[in-house]
């Protein structure tokens, strides 16, 4: 009788955590689809400081075409004030949010980004996010195409 109740009182315990842990990632991933539609606007409408603050304090790499290069927060900033080019227009595709911590995910998917002879390029797109302060910062951002 006690083998029978333990197991069912197993199957119970993980029968809840399975249904906790759905809903968690359900919450992270809208939390994250929210930041994604937000990041969004932001690039569409060239709001460089708002772009340049979605980045990690203590600095992000930036993996793309056959280079890694780390930038602190500081030139970041900089690059967003006085160097980036913005698009056309800008679209995230088939976005997927991997869980890796309470504080860490990483979204993968494909970006389109407009140029100014009307073409679009597309990408494919890592980011590594972590949360710092209430907030999901880039840490690690991957953009290459063909």
């Amino acid at each position: 009788m006690s083998r029978i109740l333990l197991s069912v009182s197993l199957f119970i315990l993980f029968s809840f955590n399975q249904a906790i842990a759905a809903d968690y990632k359900k919450r992270v991933t809208e939390e994250m689809e929210r930041v994604f539609a937000d990041y969004t606007l932001e690039l569409r409408d060239h709001e460089r400081t708002k772009i340049a603050n979605r980045y990690d304090r203590n600095g992000m790499y930036f993996l793309g075409h056959g280079k890694k290069r780390f930038h602190s927060f500081e030139e970041i900033q900089t690059i967003y004030a006085k160097h980036w080019q913005g698009p056309t227009s800008v679209e995230f595709k088939n976005m997927t949010f991997e869980i890796l911590s309470p504080d860490a995910v990483v979204a993968i998917g494909l970006l389109d980004w407009g140029i100014a002879d009307k073409s679009v390029e597309r990408f494919s797109y890592t980011a590594l996010l972590q949360k710092q302060d209430g907030q999901w910062r880039i840490r690690l951002e991957d953009e290459s195409s063909k």
